[in-house]
């Protein structure tokens, strides 16, 4: 039960960030540019990531929650990463060394690692705070 949530809400995730990409290219990038697209492109999705965090921290209850949402945060990242490499690779035709060096390198202003890095922290950070609550 607990993958199968993981899981589902991971789908928001990507539906969202493709979404979000698409929109963002049609529309923003008239109004700010290549690079303040990409920027809003990426806050859109932490944001998502989140919301969806605290969705899922409202569900957690066990008390192994911590390993909970270790996991949860280890499995988002695991399967955007996948999801990124296979399908940048193999249907849009990058090559892995330009995938590695163009959505990562945070020296060349790519913030696609903070949403990698909000995938990781997000579960912890959002159940953390509703437990205070508690």
């Amino acid at each position: 039960m607990l993958l199968r949530r993981i899981f589902g809400l991971w789908l928001l995730i990507l539906l969202t960030a493709i979404i979000n990409g698409a929109l963002g290219d049609l529309f923003t990038v008239r109004w700010l540019g290549l690079y303040g697209t990409h920027v809003y492109k990426t806050v859109v999705v932490v944001i998502v990531v989140f919301v969806l965090a605290g969705l899922y921290a409202r569900r957690t209850r066990t008390s192994r929650w911590l390993q909970d949402v270790i996991e949860c945060g280890l499995i988002w990242v695991l399967l955007t990463v996948c999801f990124e490499l296979i399908f940048n690779n193999y249907v849009l035709k990058d090559s892995w060394r330009d995938l590695l060096s163009n959505y990562y390198d945070l020296g060349k202003g790519r913030l696609w690692s903070l949403v990698l890095l909000s995938e990781l922290l997000a579960p912890f950070l959002m159940t953390w705070r509703l437990k205070r609550k508690i």
